[in-house]
């Protein structure tokens, strides 16, 4: 019997490469933070800031609404883990401190927000992923946020070049980096990925400026927030007898919701050389740690079922 997935939330924030112009690559950066390699869950990968929903976040959320305690859960972590509250001045200046932690002095999230002027309620759902039921140890139901910074939040940047303290418990540090460098390390060795943060990288390496990537968010509507709401991407995990190891998507021809907990006796699917209608990801486990290395995406055009792929979304500050 598959583990139940514990509800998290994760935010996926951008930065303009201010005074960088655009050759070959993107002109924003992605913030990343990776796990101690004993954490538990995610050991030693690049992720996305992010954690589990606690009773706080409920209660901190206006009659407890579950789609805000998501968003406030994906800003409280976020806060907690690198010491980043995302507002506009002049409030910034009481949360950005060393000890913005415990600063909080009992607040709510929520109240922090306010207080500092910003609104998780207006951050936009880029996706939903489903750890899969293979795993045995933890799984996870978890709705990825994004936000844009802008390049004349001049303010905000500044902030964003002093030297933050991270959660050393769960953490060993934080970076940023474009969608293209982090894609290159992971296919190099050197940057241990997950799939969902690698979908979501993917994603977002098509648009190379973030005023695209900010366009699409404001011109998601409602109805397709809900697509990504209501179809969580909960991939199938098969290995094949060279190592690799192969998740089916959503709409690949060999994926069925209804599977057992794996698909590893399916090696006929793994092996599954077929041009037409396949959704899968190929990667190599990493050797000591968690993660994967040399991920790639295999989606042909005729892929069946209707599950988005990966659809983005993001609010500007």
């Amino acid at each position: 019997m598959a583990v139940p997935p514990q509800l998290s939330a994760s935010l996926i924030v951008t930065a303009p490469m201010v005074g960088r112009t655009v050759t070959g690559t993107h002109n924003y950066r992605v913030l990343m933070v990776q796990r101690v390699s004993k954490s538990g869950s995610f050991d030693g990968a690049h992720v996305f800031p992010g954690g589990v929903l606690e009773k706080k976040d409920y209660e901190a959320a206006p009659d407890g609404h579950p789609e805000l305690a998501h968003k406030l859960c994906a800003a409280r972590e976020t806060l907690e883990e690198t010491g980043l509250l995302f507002t506009k001045p002049p409030a910034i200046r009481r949360w950005w401190a060393r000890d913005a932690i415990a600063g909080l002095r009992g607040k709510t999230i929520q109240e922090v927000c306010v207080e500092a002027s910003t609104r998780p309620a207006d951050l936009q759902l880029f996706a939903r992923w489903i750890t899969p039921r293979a795993q045995k140890r933890w799984r996870f139901d978890t709705r990825f946020y994004m936000l844009n910074i802008a390049d004349d939040d001049r303010f905000l940047l500044d902030q964003l070049e002093r030297k933050t303290l991270v959660q050393t418990r769960e953490l060993v540090g934080m970076s940023w980096s474009s969608p293209a460098d982090l894609l290159l390390a992971n296919m190099r060795g050197e940057l241990p990925l997950f799939p969902p943060q690698f979908a979501i990288l993917h994603e977002m390496s098509k648009y190379r400026r973030w005023q695209d990537l900010l366009a699409r968010g404001v011109g998601q509507c409602e109805e397709e927030s809900d697509v990504v709401e209501s179809n969580p991407v909960e991939p199938l995990l098969c290995s094949r007898s060279d190592g690799v190891v192969v998740a089916l998507l959503p709409g690949d021809r060999a994926y069925s919701p209804d599977s057992a907990t794996s698909v590893a006796d399916a090696e006929l699917f793994c092996q599954d050389s077929a041009e037409r209608g396949l959704r899968r990801l190929y990667m190599n486990r990493r050797a000591g740690g968690g993660g994967f290395d040399a991920i790639s995406l295999v989606q042909t055009p005729d892929t069946m079922g209707s599950a988005p792929a990966f659809p983005a979304g993001a609010p500007r500050l």
